[in-house]
């Protein structure tokens, strides 16, 4: 019962941070870093190795 009331929380919880009125606008990739701009900001991905992968 405690797993399926975490499991719970944590589905609620990633359905309430999505936000459905982004808009895609662009991408680029320059230097190994990968960027998103949406209407709502820009997010960069930058790759380490195959397995690993940062984003702001």
């Amino acid at each position: 019962m405690k797993r399926l009331l975490i499991l719970f929380v944590f589905v609620c919880a990633i359905g309430a941070s999505q936000n459905s009125d982004r808009i895609y606008q662009s991408h680029n990739e320059e230097g190994g870093i990968f960027s998103v701009t949406t209407n709502d900001g820009k997010y960069i991905f930058q790759f380490y190795s195959e397995d690993i992968l940062e984003t702001t």
